[in-house]
C-alpha cells in the first residue's frame, strides 16, 4: 500500500467508508468539492495502489486505510488519548513518534537551512498536516525519559525542523503525531539513504555533497565509480565534487555564500601550488616578518619586499631554520641602499596564503591586528615557550638604533660620495659662470674690435699698401687670427641638443682654429673677410657694409599673429579639418595637402603677398577648400555612417 498517496486522500477514503461502496462518482465529487473527471483518475490510482479494491458494489477501502484515516484525523486535530502516547496503530514497517522522540541524524549531509523557507513549511504543515511521513532507523537501545521509545532520523530533516518550529510558535500540540517509516540500517546505508533524500528533495550545496561523498568513502572504501552508482551520478562527477574539499577554509567559505562558483573553485584548485607546510610557530614568525615589510594593509600585497632589520636578526634560530627551510631570505647592504633587510620568499608567502589568508588579505589595520592575534593565539596554543621566542623576533625587525660596521662602512662612502658629487656640481657652476664672464668679456672686445674696424674702413682707402697690410694684420691679432688661413673639413659646432652637426668646409686659421663666433664676434670675422676679399680685388672700396641688427625686433610691428612656416602651417589645415569638420586623421592629413598644393599653385610660392601667413590664413584655406569640395566632407560622412 502506498501510504503517503492514502495520506494525502484521507477526504476519499473518509467519504467512501461513511456512504458505503454504492456511492457514486459524482456524489463522491460533490463531497470532497473535487472536480470529477481529475476524481475517476486519482480513485484509478488509489485502487493500482492497493488503497481501494474492486468489488462487487462498488469500491471498498483496503486492509489498512482505515489505520491511515486515523492517522489522518490526529495529526488535523491534534486530539490523542491520554492513556497512550501513540494510540494509533500503524500499517506493519511504520509508527507514529512525537518530535522529541526523534533525534537528528549524524550522518544527514545537509547542515545548512534557511530559515525563512522552513517558516513557510510550517505554516504549511500547521494549516494542513503532514503529508509526506519521515525515515527513521530503529528503535535506540535506551528509551528516553518519559520511556518513550527514540529513533535516529534518516530522512526528512526539513519537515522535522519546521514541525518542531510550528510546535514552539503554538501552532501544533507538543504531542502532534508524526507518521514515521521504520528502517533497519547500517551506518553505510543511512548514509546513502540521506545523500539520496537530499539529492532528489533539496539541493545539497556543493561542499555538502562533497562531505556525504568523502563520508561513504572513508566509511566503506567505495571507489568514485561505485559512489556514483549509489547516487545516479557521474564518476567525473564525484571526483570532482571531492576534489573541493581541498580548498582553503577561506576559498570555502566564499564558496558557501556564493561569492565564488563551483567553476571558478575548480580553476583555482588547478592553478594553486603544492601545499606548503608549516607550523604555528613557523608562520607567526614568517607574519611578523611580513608585516615588518608591509607595514600598511592594503589589497593585493605581494612577498617580494624586504623590510629594514638588524644586522644580526638573520643568526635567531627562528628566523636562521626559516631561511634554511627557503621561506624567508636576507638582503645585504648595497651601497646605493645601505640597510639590512629581511623578508619572505614565495614559498614563505604561500605558506601564509594557504594557512593564514585573513593576513595577507586584510585591507584595514583592524583586520590585520586580528588576523595576527588569531596566529599568535594559534601558536600559543602550540607551544608557549617557543611562541614567546617568537614574539621576540620583533625586537630584531625594522630600523636599528645603532648601524651594524657593514651597514655604517657603506653609509660613509655613500656620503664621501655625495660630498664628491656637490663639490663636482659646485666647480661645474663655477666653470660655467667663469664661461659666462669670458663671453662677457669677448663680447665688450669685440665691440671694441668693431669700432676700431669701421675706424680702419674710414681710414684704409688713404693708406699705402703696406700700411694696409700692417694694420689689417694688427686688427686679425685682435680678433685672435694668425695667418696663413685655408680650408678644412669639420663640423661648425652642435645643435640644441648637443649632436655635433654635419661636417662642412670651414675657414680655419694657422692656429687650426675656425673663423667663427657667435654676437658681435661672428659680425667682426665677417667684415674682416669683406675687407679681404674687396681689397684682394684691387677695389678701392673696402667698405664692409652698414650697420645690421638682425635680432632686434621692429618697433613698429604691431601685435599681430605669429607667421607659419609650411610645416606649421599644413599642421594647422589639418587640424581644422578634424576639429572643426569632424574629419579623421588620416583623411584630414591628404585633403590639407591638397589644399596646400592649391594655394601654391594659385600664388605662385609659399606666402601672402606680405610674405608671411598665419593662423588665421590656415583655417580660411581649410574652410575655403570645403566650401568648394563640399563632397569631400560628405564622403568622410557616409563613410563613418
Amino acid at each position: 500500500m502506498d501510504l503517503n498517496l492514502a495520506f494525502q486522500n484521507t477526504d476519499v477514503l473518509r467519504s467512501i467508508d461513511e456512504h458505503g461502496p454504492q456511492i457514486q462518482a459524482a456524489e463522491l465529487a460533490r463531497i470532497t468539492g473535487r472536480d470529477k473527471s481529475n476524481l475517476h483518475k486519482t480513485l484509478g490510482r488509489l485502487v493500482d495502489a492497493g488503497v481501494l479494491t474492486k468489488q462487487e458494489g462498488g469500491l471498498r477501502l483496503a486492509a489498512g486505510a482505515h489505520a491511515v484515516i486515523a492517522a489522518r484525523e490526529i495529526a488535523e486535530t491534534g486530539a490523542v488519548p491520554q492513556s497512550e502516547a501513540n494510540p494509533v496503530r500503524a500499517l506493519e514497517g511504520y509508527a507514529f513518534r512525537f518530535h522529541r522522540q526523534i533525534r537528528i541524524g549524524e550522518f544527514n549531509p545537509r547542515k545548512q537551512f534557511d530559515d525563512e523557507a522552513l517558516d513557510e513549511l510550517a505554516a504549511d504543515i500547521a494549516e494542513r498536516g503532514l503529508k509526506t511521513n519521515l525515515e527513521v532507523r530503529a528503535d535506540d537501545p535506551v528509551a528516553d525519559a518519559e520511556g518513550l521509545p527514540t529513533n535516529q532520523l534518516i530522512a526528512g530533516e526539513r519537515r522535522w525542523r519546521a514541525i518542531g518550529r510550528a510546535i514552539e510558535q503554538g501552532r501544533l500540540d507538543r504531542d502532534f503525531p508524526i507518521l514515521v517509516k521504520i528502517e533497519d540500517l547500517t551506518d553505510n546505508d543511512h548514509v546513502v539513504a540521506a545523500l539520496l533524500e537530499n539529492l532528489h528533495r533539496v539541493d545539497l550545496t556543493p561542499l555538502e555533497e562533497a562531505a556525504a561523498f568523502d563520508q561513504l568513502f572513508s566509511m566503506n572504501g567505495w571507489s568514485t565509480a561505485k559512489i556514483a552508482e549509489k547516487v545516479s551520478k557521474t564518476q567525473r562527477f564525484v571526483q570532482l565534487r571531492l576534489s573541493l574539499l581541498k580548498l582553503t577554509d577561506d576559498q570555502k567559505a566564499r564558496l558557501n555564500r556564493g561569492d565564488m562558483t563551483v567553476k571558478e573553485a575548480l580553476k583555482a584548485l588547478a592553478n594553486r601550488p603544492e601545499p606548503v607546510e608549516a607550523t604555528p610557530i613557523e608562520l607567526l614568525a614568517l607574519a611578523l616578518i611580513w608585516t615588518n615589510a608591509y607595514p600598511e594593509p592594503a589589497a593585493h600585497l605581494s612577498y617580494w619586499r624586504k623590510g629594514e632589520c638588524h644586522g644580526e636578526a638573520q643568526d635567531q634560530r627562528l628566523i636562521a631554520s626559516l631561511i634554511e627551510r627557503g621561506l624567508a631570505e636576507t638582503e645585504e647592504p648595497t651601497s646605493w641602499e645601505p640597510k639590512h633587510k629581511l623578508g619572505t620568499t614565495y614559498k614563505g608567502f604561500l605558506a601564509l596564503e594557504q594557512h593564514c589568508s585573513e593576513l595577507t588579505r586584510a585591507e584595514t589595520e583592524e583586520a590585520r591586528r586580528g588576523a595576527m592575534m588569531s596566529i599568535d593565539n594559534a601558536a600559543y596554543a602550540f607551544d608557549k615557550v617557543v611562541s614567546t621566542e617568537a614574539m621576540a623576533l620583533s625586537q630584531w625587525l625594522g630600523k636599528p638604533l645603532v648601524n651594524s660596521v657593514v651597514v655604517q662602512k657603506l653609509i660613509d662612502e655613500k656620503n664621501a660620495r655625495d660630498l664628491a658629487s656637490a663639490e663636482q656640481t659646485r666647480l661645474a657652476a663655477e666653470e660655467k659662470n667663469a664661461a659666462r664672464e669670458r663671453a662677457a668679456q669677448a663680447e665688450a672686445q669685440a665691440q671694441q674690435l668693431l669700432v676700431q674696424l669701421r675706424a680702419f674702413e674710414a681710414e684704409a682707402p688713404a693708406m699705402s699698401r703696406e700700411a694696409f697690410a700692417a694694420a689689417f694684420a694688427v686688427l686679425l691679432n685682435e680678433r685672435g687670427y694668425v695667418g696663413p688661413f685655408r680650408i678644412a673639413l669639420r663640423s661648425p659646432g652642435k645643435d640644441q641638443w648637443g649632436q655635433p652637426l654635419p661636417q662642412t668646409f670651414v675657414l680655419v686659421d694657422g692656429q687650426d682654429n675656425m673663423l667663427q663666433g657667435a654676437g658681435t664676434q661672428f659680425e667682426v670675422t665677417r667684415r674682416l673677410q669683406a675687407i679681404a676679399l674687396n681689397y684682394a680685388m684691387g677695389s678701392a672700396d673696402i667698405w664692409s657694409g652698414s650697420e645690421i641688427r638682425p635680432h632686434q625686433e621692429d618697433e613698429a610691428a604691431d601685435d599681430g599673429p605669429d607667421p607659419l612656416n609650411e610645416v606649421e602651417f599644413i599642421d594647422m589645415v589639418i587640424g581644422r579639418f578634424t576639429e572643426m569638420h569632424g574629419l579623421d586623421a588620416g583623411r584630414a592629413q591628404e585633403l590639407a595637402h591638397k589644399a596646400y598644393a592649391r594655394v601654391v599653385e594659385d600664388v605662385g610660392e609659399f606666402g601672402s603677398e606680405d610674405g608671411e601667413w598665419t593662423r588665421l590664413d590656415a583655417q580660411l584655406v581649410a574652410d575655403g577648400w570645403l566650401d568648394d569640395f563640399p563632397e569631400a566632407g560628405d564622403e568622410e560622412a557616409d563613410h563613418d555612417q
